[in-house]
């Protein structure tokens, strides 16, 4: 994720070079309208990715978090839960 972290970095100081050189006179109005679309498409995309490794880890975690606890104490597991958990945990154990 930081790799996607630093490409966002990057296209927003493409961006704002862009504005730069627009303000500066070095490019003309449809270069930068040209320019600041794409940037923004590339920013959007890097964003969805980075919320969509963020909501993949967050599930990741849960499933980890749970196993864990799980592996503490599975006898109480096993005590507190429904028949058909019962033979999930028993199945897992002796296949």
């Amino acid at each position: 994720m930081s790799l996607l972290k630093e490409q966002l970095k990057e296209v927003e100081n493409y961006t704002k070079q862009a504005l730069d050189k627009y303000i500066k006179g070095d490019l003309c109005i449809n270069d930068y309208k040209t320019a600041h679309e794409m940037y923004s498409e590339q920013k959007d995309e890097i964003q969805r990715k980075i919320e969509e490794q963020e909501r993949d880890k967050s599930e990741y975690q849960q499933h980890l978090d749970y196993g864990l606890t799980f592996l503490e104490n599975p006898s109480e597991y096993y005590e507190k839960s429904d028949i058909e958990t019962k033979h999930q945990i028993v199945g897992s154990i002796f296949p």
